[in-house]
């Protein structure tokens, strides 16, 4: 009957066909010490898209701009992609709250998914790491023995964790996927350095 019909042609519509911009990875964050916080996020295609703007709030209620990223395409258009990322060196103490707008280039907007990080007031020694980048093994200096040591991924994964027993401190990093990781470095419950790296 028609009215099936038109049933069946509703159904038959995906939503998401018709979004400026599709993720490849979400939103994701990660405190680096120093009141600072670093927010990553990938496209998967983008269609007319202008540009984000990045939102922050200590409630998850009352929010501000703290930036705009724009899109890394001339006409905002690419079946591509792009990671884009976003420093935030004001982060406030306690849990800090995340959203990015997508803006077209009409002036519609469409926010992400809320993420949250936790400024505990740790500061960020001068912490090295080589090689960067690696391959199998990377040494870091300047690190308490007794600390947790942290990998993490863009996404903001925890791929390894263990306890610090040397300085230098060697860590097997030869099983993770190549990309982009923080070594983080945990004691007393702050977060007191963190360093980035690219396995190979």
């Amino acid at each position: 009957s028609g009215t099936d019909s038109k049933s069946y042609l509703t159904k038959s519509v995906d939503p998401s066909a018709v979004l400026p911009v599709h993720y490849s990875k979400e939103l994701s964050g990660i405190f680096e010490g120093n009141n600072t916080t670093s927010l990553t996020w990938t496209t998967a295609q983008e269609i007319n898209n202008r540009e984000f703007v990045v939102y922050r709030s200590t409630d998850a209620r009352n929010w501000e701009s703290i930036g705009v990223v724009k899109s890394y395409f001339v006409d905002g258009n690419s079946s591509l992609g792009h990671t884009y990322s976003h420093s935030d060196p004001a982060t406030p103490l306690g849990t800090v709250y995340y959203f990015i707008s997508q803006i077209d280039l009409d002036g519609k907007s469409s926010p992400s998914r809320v993420i949250s990080i936790i400024n505990n007031g740790g500061t960020n020694k001068e912490i090295k790491l080589y090689p960067n980048p690696a391959a199998s093994i990377v040494s870091l200096t300047n690190v308490p023995v007794g600390a947790q040591l942290r990998i993490i991924g863009m996404d903001g994964k925890v791929y390894q964790s263990l306890i610090i027993s040397n300085t230098p401190q060697n860590v097997n990093v030869s099983n993770l996927a190549s990309g982009v990781y923080f070594a983080q470095i945990v004691k007393d419950n702050k977060v007191t350095g963190t360093v980035k790296f690219i396995k190979k």
